[in-house]
């Protein structure tokens, strides 16, 4: 597939572009999959304690 040149000028200003129909539809739902091998979902992450660090506050989370 040729990727046109307004994707690669993004790459080289945004560091990022996205091409429509650049992988097929199992090959990105693969590609996603494997994003958690790198990056840990939400409830896998470490999060401070908050007795011990009450100024911080922890992004994304609601309280149980």
């Amino acid at each position: 597939m040729r990727v046109a040149d307004e994707h690669l000028a993004e790459i080289n200003t945004q560091g990022y572009t996205l091409v429509p129909g650049f992988l097929a539809d199992d090959e990105l739902e693969a590609a996603q999959a494997c994003l958690w091998d790198e990056f840990p979902r939400r409830d896998k992450m470490a999060w401070p304690d908050q007795a011990q660090h009450p100024g911080f506050v922890t992004p994304y989370r609601t309280e149980d």
